[in-house]
């Protein structure tokens, strides 16, 4: 069967878009307003999930215990080392109250874009910012937002751009998340919401490994 390219389905789909928009927004699965169909992370009782700054208010009984918590976050990566068509994350680190998570994969060839969705506990994280590593090309299409404890983010080459190859424990990119409340979460890829392909749609990826940030 002749296999069709991103870019040609997508001007086919929606011709208005730009095809590496189309292709940013193919990956992320494009969700509408209406809640996440899988993978969302089930706030405790009383957080708040809404769009506004987690922990943004807290009562002066909250404030006072803060101020004499002296435990810390610490990030502990899952065990072994990511296997050839694993996406994993490796390293992490908190300093000033921002958690900074290094991705990295054990070898993935011919990757033309990828896709994620990575929950968490939205009392403890709220995303900031999502770098690409620097084997994509300059310009590459960076999209990321949070939803309800729910990262969505997609990482897309343009146009003719070329596929990027990977080798093993090369950084596909870095994640940055404040830390807003304390206690511990783990982050976990929703697994039938990631992966990574060529061009033509072909996977380029099997499992995504997440991690623990403990509060210790």
């Amino acid at each position: 069967m002749k296999r069709t390219s991103i870019a040609k389905l997508l001007r086919d789909i929606v011709p208005a878009m730009t095809t590496a928009a189309c292709v940013a927004c193919l990956l992320a699965g494009c969700p509408s307003n209406r809640e996440l169909e899988t993978g969302g992370f089930k706030a405790p009782a009383g957080a708040d999930t809404g769009p506004g700054d987690a922990g943004a208010e807290t009562d002066s009984g909250a404030a006072a215990d803060a101020a004499t918590d002296h435990r810390t976050h610490v990030f502990i990566p899952a065990a072994g080392r990511a296997a050839e068509l694993e996406v994993r994350l490796v390293s992490g680190f908190v300093d000033q109250g921002v958690l900074t998570l290094k991705m990295a994969t054990g070898g993935l060839r011919d990757v033309f874009g990828l896709y994620f969705r990575l929950a968490y506990d939205p009392a403890v994280l709220k995303f900031e910012s999502l770098a690409p590593s620097n084997r994509f090309p300059q310009g590459s299409l960076v999209k990321a937002f949070e939803r309800n404890g729910v990262l969505i983010a997609a990482i897309s080459n343009k146009g003719n751009q070329p596929s990027v190859s990977f080798e093993p424990d090369d950084e596909i990119a870095v994640l940055k998340f404040r830390v807003v409340g304390g206690g511990p979460t783990e982050l976990k890829f929703v697994q039938e919401r990631s992966g990574a392909g060529d061009k033509y749609l072909q996977p380029a990826a099997g499992a995504w490994v997440g991690g623990m940030l403990e509060y210790r």
